[in-house]
């Protein structure tokens, strides 16, 4: 049956062939092609690792997680998991965040605002926000900023503690920002699906200096919020 045909032939690929045969074109070929698409997505973990120690662990890792669809765009979610240092793992989930952001569904319709300001001021503490479906939230223990801003960092040269990242995709290209910790918190608790008061006071309670009408503009100015509901009583 072709299915046993395609199978077998998957197999076979994805294990050592015999040299100098019509398999070792193919599995060449195809390693190549994934193990692009692995560093594609993630080029900070790549340039941590180095290219021939990137290479390596790509290939180990196609071997035992090939694509189950055909979307390469979608592969290389288990990557992650794969590392075993928690540094490079939280690198290469942000990246993964990235990817997510940049394939991720962009809305753009401009009624939020109008449908926002319709509302009475006595309910806007029991809003909760839905956030555009490109925005994915990465909390971390590693301060990831500097290596998105500079060429290279030693494992060293992170700073453990509590940090924030916002990903979103803007005009075909994904962005990572770092978030303050409250703000981290603001956000965090909104994803959850907690009204504006709620997350309004559990970023307080990090930091009393948390400016909610400026944290919200810009929001607003973003586009982070596609749609509001109101908090169950």
């Amino acid at each position: 049956k072709l299915y046993e045909i395609q199978q077998s032939f998957k197999k076979q690929i994805l294990s050592a062939v015999p040299k100098n045969t019509p398999l070792e074109v193919h599995r060449y070929h195809t390693f190549y092609t994934l193990q692009k698409v692995l560093a594609r997505t993630f080029k900070q973990t790549k340039k941590f690792l180095g290219d021939e120690k990137f290479g390596r662990l790509a290939e180990s890792f196609i071997e035992k997680s090939p694509p189950s669809n055909p979307y390469l765009c979608l592969y290389g979610k288990e990557f992650p998991n794969f590392l075993e240092e928690p540094l490079l793992t939280d690198l290469a989930r942000l990246e993964w965040c990235l990817q997510e952001s940049l394939n991720a569904y962009i809305h753009s319709e401009n009624d939020f605002p109008v449908k926002l300001a319709q509302i009475n001021p006595e309910d806007f503490e029991r809003l909760t926000f839905v956030l555009n479906p490109s925005i994915r939230l990465f909390k971390s223990v590693y301060n990831f900023e500097p290596l998105f801003t500079k060429d290279f960092l030693d494992s060293e040269d992170y700073v453990v503690g509590k940090f924030y990242f916002l990903c979103k995709a803007k005009e075909l290209k994904a962005f990572v920002h770092a978030l303050s910790e409250n703000h981290g918190i603001f956000l965090e608790a909104l994803e959850r699906g907690g009204s504006l008061k709620n997350a309004y006071e559990q970023a307080m309670s990090c930091n009393e200096n948390f400016n909610l009408p400026e944290t919200l503009a810009y929001h607003f100015r973003e586009k982070s919020f596609v749609d509001f509901k109101f908090e169950k009583i």
